[in-house]
């Protein structure tokens, strides 16, 4: 018995040998990637800290109750390792626009995205979130233009019948005229992602977008301007760092008559500071040249109206520290 164990003593500490070494090539493996961004994101942060916490546990049971020298290194081990993958997993050391300058606002972006991400194995099984939404705003997309062709209706309804929902064009209906049809779009896409679906499931909507505006091999300029409007909306939810540019369009009234007219088409809204003066706030959009067709609207009724372009602050400079949280 005293021999048995001694060979099992003598592998443990063998063992112990293996997982350092173990620890070593999963750390280098990924240490030279860790700038990347997809490797950062491609690390939950949900399951590092659940390792922290039972290896943490493990370790102060090893330590306090049973003196056990071997396993409480194996449990440190694993602690180093969790806390590794925790740093790249929140970006610590990858550089993109807008980074969070703290270690608390790094945790909480990731942990924002993995909260986004958490049911795409699992949904991937199911209708993806907010199908009848997603319907909805295919069939407007499709009918932008006044017109219906069967190509678009075939797409869509393969679509349909694959969430296993009902699709009859007539019963949904259309807008009154292109801004009434604009507008709705707009909502439809801000309610979807007001859902928070899976990055892979809303990345996958842009490309179906389009191809559903060249079923009919022909693209109009309405479905074209309003495409590229709902695109850089899907894009800004895949990557809230990839923002670009916004587009506020604003009208700056020049005497009380034109104030009661902006009062009577954006009823509710107030004056707010822009331009070096006082103006309206139609709306902030993705698309400069969908940001033009609106301020045309609104000129067409002789208000002074403009687009102004919101840049978005620089980067940080490569190796920028981070400040203290």
């Amino acid at each position: 018995m005293e021999f048995l164990k001694t060979v099992l003593n003598l592998f443990v500490s063998v063992s112990l040998g293996l997982a350092l070494l173990r620890s070593y090539f999963m750390v280098n493996k990924i240490w030279k990637r860790k700038h990347e961004r997809v490797v950062s994101e491609s690390i939950s942060i949900f399951a590092e800290m659940i390792g922290l916490l039972t290896a943490s546990t493990f370790l102060l049971k090893y330590v306090v109750f049973e003196a056990d020298v071997l396993s409480s290194i194996n449990m440190f081990m694993e602690i180093c390792i969790s806390l590794t993958f925790l740093l790249i997993g929140i970006g610590y050391w990858v550089q993109f626009k807008n980074k969070p300058r703290t270690f608390w606002g790094l945790f909480k972006k990731a942990l924002r995205l993995e909260r986004k991400e958490a049911g795409d194995l699992f949904s991937s099984f199911l209708r993806p979130v907010g199908a009848d939404k997603l319907l909805t705003l295919m069939h407007e997309l499709a009918m932008v233009d006044q017109v219906l062709d069967p190509k678009e209706e075939q797409f869509i309804r393969r679509f349909a019948e694959q969430w296993n929902l009902v699709y009859i064009p007539k019963a949904m209906g259309s807008a009154s005229n292109r801004y009434e049809s604009y507008e709705k779009l707009r909502k439809i896409a801000r309610d979807y992602v007001a859902l928070t679906p899976p990055i892979d499931q809303v990345s996958q909507l842009t490309d179906i977008l389009e191809l559903l505006i060249k079923a009919d091999a022909h693209v109009s300029e309405d479905e074209s301007l309003i495409h590229d409007e709902v695109r850089g909306m899907l894009e800004h939810y895949v990557d809230e760092d990839s923002l670009g540019e916004r587009y506020k369009v604003i009208i700056a009234p020049q005497n009380p008559v034109h104030e009661q007219a902006i009062t009577s088409l954006l009823p509710g809204r107030q004056q707010e500071p822009c331009l070096g003066g006082t103006g309206f706030l139609v709306g902030e959009y993705h698309s400069r040249s969908f940001a033009r067709v609106i301020a045309e609207r609104y000129r067409s009724f002789q208000l002074f109206t403009t687009v102004e372009v919101e840049k978005l602050p620089p980067p940080l400079p490569p190796g920028m520290k981070l400040a203290a949280a």
